[in-house]
């Protein structure tokens, strides 16, 4: 059995590598108060399991974890809750009201990522996606704060990457738990310039407006550092913020540019935006050939596409 990848943090922060897809590509994250255990996205069926055996490092008993907090109900993020919370029979599902429904009956949901990428993809990467039972469910509108052991944390509303997403602020660290909504670092791709991050605009919510106002809002809480799930904590300086402004529109004007293309839109853009990314991840001073940088980006880079794609067709209806 593989002992979990933990990377250890101030304020009882643990990152926990969920393996999905290739270590280092997405990290649960374990918030330790009093010896009791808040967990913010567990990912997948299968790395339910691992955020399990990395409490066990920890020496914390399942029956002391008392929340699974989720910032939105894509798989990558919470496929596994169903699973885990098998594992810790007394924790809660804490998610924003609209993805509450998904977990307790997330058989639309699967549908719907199936209809993306198909059902063999959906079972080798997420497993088994098991509901949750409704009493367990807790609902986290804009502004909830859940006190976690004296320890508040403050529920956010960000759309952008998805209507239902949720940030959560965690003062007792100057933190942040952003899901998808400050888009993602891969530590790869770290240089003596700092952290590099982009956006990610995954299908089917995507909303551009909206993106640029959730990463406004959470710098004005002025923190000291975000958690990612894609991947874990970077710190939380300005320049990152203009970036992902600076590359969402970027990636905006090549989606409207080609979602009228009578050629393979998809495709298009795709390779429009792994050459801008190319471009711009060297300028930040990654060694990495580009062969080296394309594996890295290529899920993240196609997700992108879609979900752009789908937004610019959205727009341009929505004016015509």
């Amino acid at each position: 059995m593989t002992r979990p990848i933990l990377h250890s943090y101030s304020h009882g922060i643990v990152g926990v590598d969920c393996r999905f897809v290739r270590p280092g590509m997405a990290c649960a994250h374990v918030i330790v108060q009093e010896g009791r255990a808040a967990v913010v996205d567990v990912g997948t069926a299968y790395s339910a399991e691992d955020v399990a055996r990395a409490l066990h490092q920890l020496q914390i008993p399942l029956e002391q974890v008392d929340y699974l907090i989720l910032t939105h109900v894509h798989l990558d993020h919470a496929s596994g809750a169903g699973r885990f919370l098998e594992l810790a029979p007394l924790a809660q599902l804490v998610v924003h009201p609209s993805g509450a429904r998904h977990m307790i009956n997330p058989g639309r949901l699967v549908e719907a990522t199936e209809a993306i990428y198909g059902p063999a993809y959906v079972k080798r990467h997420y497993g088994a996606i098991l509901p949750v039972e409704a009493s367990r469910v807790r609902e986290a509108p804009e502004g909830f704060v859940l006190d976690f052991k004296g320890r508040p944390l403050r529920f956010l509303e960000t759309p952008g990457h998805a209507r239902h997403h949720v940030c959560v602020v965690d003062e007792a660290s100057r933190s942040i738990f952003t899901g998808d909504t400050f888009g993602v670092s891969f530590r790869e791709l770290d240089t003596v310039e700092g952290p590099f991050v982009f956006p990610t605009t995954s299908p089917t919510q995507f909303d551009l407006e909206a993106a640029h106002a959730s990463i406004d809002r959470l710098m004005g809480f002025n923190p000291e550092r975000f958690y990612l799930m894609h991947y874990s904590q970077i710190e939380a300086r300005p320049q990152l913020a203009a970036q992902l402004h600076e590359f969402l529109d970027h990636f905006a004007v090549m989606a409207r540019r080609l979602a009228g293309s009578k050629e393979d839109q998809e495709a298009l853009l795709y390779e429009a935006l792994m050459r801008f990314l190319l471009d711009r991840v060297h300028q930040h001073g990654v060694r990495l050939d580009d062969d080296g940088i394309r594996a890295l980006l290529d899920s993240d880079v196609r997700l992108n596409a879609q979900g752009l794609l789908i937004w610019a067709l959205s727009s341009a209806s929505a004016s015509a």
